[in-house]
C-alpha cells in the first residue's frame, strides 16, 4: 500500500472512532432521561450551580406556556420538566432551586418585573454574595442583597418578588416584594 492510502485509512479510522464515541455519549445522555431519573438521583450527580445549568442547557428546550399548555402561565414541577424536557424561565428556575436545595445550597425563586417584561431566576448565595441561575446560565454578581442583585441583573426593574411554587395553582405565591419605581425612573431620566 502507498503511504497516502495508509494515512487516509488511519484518518478514516480515527474519524470513525471519534464520531462513534460522540454518538454513544449522546445516546447515554438520552438513556439517562429515558430511565425516568428522580430529582434525588439527579441531585447526587449535579452538585454545583454550574453542573445544574449545564444539564439544563443540554437536556431542556425553551417553550412558552401558551404554546406548551395553551395558557399564559403554568409553573411546572421539576418532575414535569424532566418528563416534558421543555419549559420557560420559571420552570428552569424551579428545577435549579430544587436541585440546589437537595444539595444543601440555600436558594430562592426571584420574579423580576419591568415595564414590559417579567422574568424568573433562581437566586443562590455563595461566599456571602448573591448569584443567579438564569435559564441555563450561571451569572455571578458581587451583590450583597436582593435589590442590588436585581439592579445588576436588570437595571430598569420596577418590582421583584421572592416567590414559592404553588402546585395547587400551577403558579407562584409571593413571599416578599421589593419596589424600585423611583430609582428606575431616575435612571431613565439620566439617559434621556
Amino acid at each position: 500500500m502507498k503511504r497516502a492510502n495508509v494515512a487516509a485509512l488511519w484518518v478514516f479510522a480515527a474519524s470513525f472512532v471519534l464520531v462513534t464515541t460522540i454518538l454513544m455519549s449522546a445516546e447515554a445522555d438520552a438513556r439517562l432521561l429515558d430511565r425516568g431519573l428522580s430529582l434525588e438521583v439527579l441531585a447526587l450527580q449535579l452538585r454545583t450551580p454550574e453542573q445544574i445549568a449545564r444539564y439544563m442547557w443540554r437536556h431542556f428546550a425553551f417553550e412558552t406556556d401558551q404554546r406548551q399548555f395553551g395558557q399564559s402561565d403554568h409553573w411546572q414541577s421539576p418532575e414535569e420538566l424532566l418528563a416534558n424536557q421543555k419549559g420557560d424561565c420559571e420552570d428552569f428556575a424551579i428545577f435549579a432551586h430544587s436541585l440546589l436545595k437537595l444539595n444543601g445550597i440555600p436558594s430562592l425563586l426571584l420574579n423580576i418585573y419591568g415595564r414590559r417584561f417579567a422574568h424568573t431566576v433562581c437566586l443562590f448565595k455563595q461566599n456571602g454574595k448573591y448569584h443567579v441561575i438564569d435559564g441555563a446560565e450561571v451569572k455571578h454578581f458581587e451583590a450583597e442583597d436582593i435589590k442590588a442583585l436585581s439592579s445588576e441583573l436588570y437595571p430598569f426593574w420596577e418590582k421583584t418578588a421572592v416567590v414559592t411554587p404553588s402546585p395547587a395553582r400551577n403558579r407562584g405565591t409571593i413571599l416578599t416584594e421589593f419596589t424600585q419605581r423611583v430609582k428606575a425612573r431616575q435612571k431613565l431620566a439620566t439617559f434621556a
